[in-house]
């Protein structure tokens, strides 16, 4: 099975962009940990298609994400 490591020889960007992705959808409270919406998402950037099969890694559970974001607004 393939890790999101593996896909940047095709994409160098395609960490940044998994990143920018999940924390768009967290945010609009969609499911951060869709393979076919992210597939979708980078095909429509233009960005090369990884795959139908999902990445071993591609998943987060969003926790450490939304724990900063928290942290961010009992600080404001």
């Amino acid at each position: 099975m393939a890790r999101i490591a593996d896909m940047e020889q095709d994409n160098a960007n395609v960490r940044d962009q998994h990143r920018e992705w999940q924390e768009q959808r967290r945010g609009n409270n969609q499911d951060a940990n869709d393979w076919n919406a992210f597939r979708e998402h980078l095909k429509g950037i233009g960005a090369p298609d990884p795959g139908e099969d999902e990445a071993e890694d591609f998943k987060s559970d969003g926790a450490a994400s939304q724990a900063g974001s928290e942290s961010t607004a009992a600080r404001a």
